[in-house]
């Protein structure tokens, strides 16, 4: 599959939204271990808001 059929196909969404679950675990385990970085507040919501997001935009094309 080349990368322009792959914009073409809800498979994207489907990669957003792993890439977004996989950054948000990520990031927190780093502040859990580290103390250092944002804390699960700071970017735990957003990554929240970017999982509905894109959830929401692959219904839509589901359903389209």
């Amino acid at each position: 599959m080349t990368l322009a059929l792959l914009h073409q196909t809800p498979l994207a969404v489907d990669i957003a939204i792993a890439f977004i679950t996989l950054e948000t675990l990520a990031l927190w385990l780093l502040h859990r271990q580290t103390g250092r970085g944002l804390g699960w507040r700071e970017y735990g919501l957003t990554g929240l808001s970017g999982l509905a997001h894109g959830a929401d935009l692959d219904a839509r094309w589901r359903m389209g």
